[in-house]
């Protein structure tokens, strides 16, 4: 019944010409959550780490052609891998889940309870090791510049999950996700039927008009690591004034007049 869903939904995503994803490319492999998180998830929990993986794996597996998809916890060992073109991704931050895409012309932020659309100083390091390939080079220095347009917000605290898994959906399938707005009554029973039977359907929703222009916020990047000032703690080359984070230089506080290892290094040279 589900392949057949799948397939019909398929000839008519051909047939509108809208982007088709891989509905077809699932695995008898995909992940089915245990009795005891389909049972929180139904009850109204905030979801886990567990949920998000899951769902992100089946969302690997139907769009195989999206990079990005990595495991939340990589988070917190700043292990995340470069995405070389299009990518999505969950990310956990503060007890709190949002996601990121760069399909399209931007590295684009959805956050469902985020009206001030700021970035926290934990998600900009994510953001800065996934999307590589979209950091700009100006005078200023190297900075990565993301959007936050203005999507649907959460009712309550508990479903920033759900809606995370949306907008990865939605992305993945080239919508405008700040156009849509989800049945969130809906959403818990929509993604563990999904979940169940191995295949990701779009979500229950509407059409909603976007008034507000997307937020727009350069993240300035340091040291060698090229990641954001929040990553550690800087120390100033006394010659070529470049900033670099103290763990990444191996700075001590018994530093007084430090420079880099590329001016130690020309410092060095005889004149």
């Amino acid at each position: 019944m589900v392949n057949t869903l799948c397939i019909a939904l398929h000839h008519i995503l051909v047939h509108i010409k809208m982007p088709v994803f891989n509905l077809l490319q699932v695995t008898t492999a995909s992940p089915v959550l245990s009795k005891k998180l389909q049972e929180s998830m139904m009850s109204g929990e905030w979801l886990t780490d567990e949920h998000i993986s899951a769902a992100q794996r089946l969302l690997k597996n139907q769009f195989s052609h999206v990079g990005g998809l990595q495991s939340p916890l990589l988070a917190e060992t700043n292990g995340f891998e470069s995405v070389p073109s299009s990518g999505v991704q969950i990310h956990y931050c503060k007890h709190h889940w949002v996601t990121s895409s760069s399909i399209g012309e931007h590295v684009v932020v959805y956050d469902s309870k985020n009206v001030r659309r700021k970035l926290h100083d934990s998600l900009t390091v994510q953001l800065a090791l996934i999307y590589r390939s979209a950091i700009s080079h100006c005078k200023k220095g190297p900075a990565l510049q993301i959007h936050i347009p203005s999507v649907m917000q959460q009712d309550g605290a508990n479903d920033c999950g759900l809606f995370a898994i949306a907008f990865a959906l939605h992305a993945a399938l080239g919508d405008k996700v700040e156009e849509l707005e989800f049945d969130q009554c809906a959403m818990r029973k929509h993604v563990l039927e999904c979940l169940l039977n191995d295949c990701f359907m779009p979500f229950p929703h509407r059409l909603r008009v976007s008034t507000k222009t997307a937020a727009i916020q350069e993240v300035p990047l340091y040291c060698t690591c090229l990641l954001p000032a929040s990553y550690d703690n800087l120390v100033q080359c006394s010659m070529c004034h470049k900033w670099f984070h103290m763990k990444c230089v191996g700075f001590t506080q018994e530093h007084n007049d430090w420079m880099c290892i590329h001016c130690r290094h020309i410092d060095s040279v005889p004149a």
